[in-house]
Parts: structure tokens; C-alpha cells; sequence
């Protein structure tokens, strides 16, 4: 028991001694730190670029505690003078260790303030020679690559949405409606028109009379053609011809107008002027000499503006003439006409038998001469009421 109390008393003993010699150490370095802070910043005042390295080479002793551990003091800290390394090191207090530290801190900030510049230099001098070894092209490198990769992902994304807008064409507009997008449009006026009766029947379709359904005052001809039966027989270049011709001649007075086109997913359709009083031969049937010189020379008007406009017409019929409301003649169903220049020739055979010239039946090559043939025809007809039978060259 008197060794313990004995103990117990040297251990408060050497405590007391060690916190004073704490307290005379801290005090020391904070008069030697202040001293070593002004003779550093009048040294580097005169040798700006010698202090970073003196500075570097100082460092603080270690100091041991009580509890057997080792603390180091910041490297920046100049040493101790001689007489306070005499002292015994006494095992600092946490509470005395919190102030060394900010101490410490204050000093260090005083002393690396005067050597900013040297450093900054350098720094910046060790900053340039590292980039001499090749991580400049590196990088350049890197970035071309990545710029590389980007480009091809772009390109990627690009061609595959064009493609994703192809098949998504492809899949909205039927094929039948592709191959003749360029002249029908695809907005149907069906429920624009009422239909009054049928008309006519032709090779391909029907024609129907049809008034609009908000002023029935106006009537039409609309011309129904299927689609299967013309890609059947090949003729869509022939539809197609027959639309723009009309739509270009449809201006003369002696020429059925066309107004409008469009398509649906089986049929064509055609909107004409509608002409009140039919064919040619539906409403006289005898023919003056002065009303078959008015007929022909009406016709021969048109059949002449068709060939200066480079279109030979192939189907001059009763069965195409019609009569207007004032008994005038217009031309329609423009179904065999084709673009030919004048002084051309073709081979096609096609026409209506009785009407045929003879170069046409022989196949032969011909020109817009078998217009006239046609007409001498139709005026023989008006006047006889008969039609020559032709016969081919077995016959």
C-alpha cells in the first residue's frame, strides 16, 4: 500500500515537471520561429531562388509521449537552439498539442509566403519539360481517336435513321400507289361527289357523271381506271402520258378540260368537264354539207394544235367526239395519244380497226399522217352513214 501511494505521488510529481517544461519548450520555439520568419524574409528578399532549398533541408526532431507513440513536427519547422535540446522531452498534453498545431500552421503560412514566386516558377519550367515526353501527342492522340469513334457512331445513327425513314415509307404507301404517286395524288374526293349515272365503258375503266354534293348545279365526267388491269397490260407510261396531255391541251376550245387527279388503293381517277350531249352520232344522224364542213373543220383544228404541241392523238372516233351544249365538238379520251415530234415516226399498232391506216395495219412505221386518214373517215361516215370495211393483205 506505501508503494503504491508512493507511485502514485512521483507519477503526479513527473507530470507537474513535465507540463512546465512543456509549457518553457513551446515557448522557445514560438521566439525562435518568429526570429527564423524575419531573417528568412530579408534572405529572400536578396536570394529568392537559394530559400526554397535552405528551407526544404529543415526539419523538427521527433518527440516522443508518454504512451510510448512518436509525433514528427512539420517539416518547415527550423530545429530547437542548443539549450532546449538539454531539456527532457516531456510528453505533451492533447489540450497543449491542439495549440502547437495552430501554432505551427501560423508560422508555416509566414514562411511560404515569401517563396510563391520561385516556386510558381519552377513549377511551371518542370510543367513544360514533362510534356516532352510524348503524353502531348498522347493526348492528341486520344482526342482523334475519340473524335474517330464519334464520327462513325454519327454516320452509324445517320444511315440507320435514313433507313428506318425508308422502311417507314415503304410501309405507309403501298407499291401501287408508288408508281403513280408522280402524277395522283393520294388524297381522295370521292366523298366530295355524288354519282348520277354511268356514262361510258372503255378498256381499262368506267365514266361515271358525278355533281358535287354541296352545289349540284355542277357536274362532271370522273374517269375510273383499276390499277391492276393497267400494270396488267403495262400501260402505266400510257396513263400517264394521256394525263399530262390533257392537262396541257386542255385549254382549247375544241379539247376536253381536265381539272383534277388522284388515286386511291385499287383505282385512278380522272375529273373532266362533263359534256351534255355525247358522242357525235347519239344525236344527229343526218349530216348536212355545211354541218359535216363545220364538224370536220372543227376537228381539224384540234387534231393540228395537237400536232404542233408534238402529240399524236391515234384514236380520232365518233365514239371521242363529243357534242357540247351549243353543238360544238370537243376531243377527249386521249388514251393512245403519245409525244412525237412532228416529221417522227413510230411502230406501235393500237386504234380502233375501222379507223386505221393502212401503214398502221401493215406495220409499218408512220407519223401523225394517220390522224388524217382517221378524219376522212369519220367524214365519209357523216356523209354516207356507212363505214369502209378494211381488209388486211392475206385477204
Amino acid at each position: 500500500m506505501g508503494n503504491s501511494q508512493t507511485r502514485h505521488a512521483s507519477r503526479r510529481t513527473s507530470q507537474s515537471t513535465r507540463e512546465a517544461a512543456a509549457a518553457q519548450r513551446h515557448e522557445l520555439i514560438e521566439t525562435e520561429a518568429a526570429t527564423t520568419a524575419t531573417a528568412s524574409a530579408s534572405n529572400s528578399n536578396q536570394q529568392p531562388e537559394a530559400a526554397p532549398q535552405g528551407r526544404r533541408q529543415q526539419s523538427l526532431p521527433s518527440t516522443s509521449f508518454g504512451c510510448g507513440g512518436s509525433s514528427r513536427k512539420s517539416p518547415h519547422r527550423p530545429p530547437p537552439p542548443a539549450q532546449a535540446l538539454s531539456v527532457p522531452e516531456p510528453e505533451p498534453v492533447a489540450s497543449n498539442s491542439i495549440g502547437v498545431v495552430t501554432a505551427e500552421a501560423e508560422t508555416q503560412a509566414a514562411a511560404t509566403a515569401a517563396t510563391t514566386v520561385g516556386l510558381q516558377q519552377q513549377l511551371s519550367t518542370w510543367s513544360l519539360g514533362s510534356l516532352s515526353g510524348g503524353r502531348l501527342n498522347w493526348s492528341f492522340s486520344a482526342a482523334r481517336n475519340s473524335f474517330r469513334h464519334r464520327n462513325k457512331a454519327t454516320r452509324k445513327s445517320s444511315s440507320s435513321l435514313q433507313g428506318f425513314r425508308r422502311r417507314k415509307t415503304q410501309w405507309h404507301r403501298p407499291l401501287t400507289n408508288s408508281i403513280f404517286n408522280s402524277h395522283f395524288k393520294e388524297a381522295s374526293r370521292n366523298d366530295q361527289f355524288q354519282i348520277e349515272h354511268l356514262v361510258a365503258k372503255g378498256a381499262f375503266g368506267v365514266v361515271f357523271k358525278v355533281c358535287n354534293r354541296t352545289d349540284t348545279s355542277s357536274c362532271y365526267a370522273l374517269k375510273v381506271l383499276k390499277k391492276s388491269k393497267l400494270i396488267e397490260d403495262n400501260s402505266v407510261r400510257q396513263i400517264k402520258d394521256e394525263a399530262d396531255i390533257q392537262k396541257v391541251c386542255g385549254h382549247h376550245p375544241f379539247i376536253v378540260q381536265q381539272f383534277d387527279l388522284w388515286q386511291n388503293r385499287h383505282n385512278l381517277h380522272i375529273l373532266s368537264e362533263y359534256i351534255p350531249n355525247g358522242e357525235l352520232f347519239s344525236k344527229i344522224v343526218d349530216f348536212s354539207i355545211d354541218l359535216v364542213r363545220l364538224y370536220i373543220g372543227e376537228i381539224a383544228l384540234a387534231i393540228d394544235f395537237l400536232h404542233n404541241a408534238g402529240i399524236i392523238y391515234r384514236d380520232a372516233k365518233p365514239e371521242n367526239i363529243l357534242l357540247t351544249q351549243q353543238f360544238h365538238i370537243k376531243l377527249t379520251d386521249f388514251g393512245l395519244s403519245k409525244w412525237l415530234k412532228l416529221g417522227a415516226n413510230t411502230r406501235t399498232i393500237c386504234g380502233t380497226f375501222k379507223y386505221m391506216a393502212p401503214e398502221i395495219l401493215c406495220g409499218e412505221p408512220y407519223g401523225h399522217a394517220v390522224d388524217w386518214w382517221a378524219l376522212g373517215v369519220i367524214a365519209c361516215q357523216m356523209l354516207t352513214q356507212k363505214v369502209s370495211e378494211q381488209k388486211s393483205d392475206n385477204q
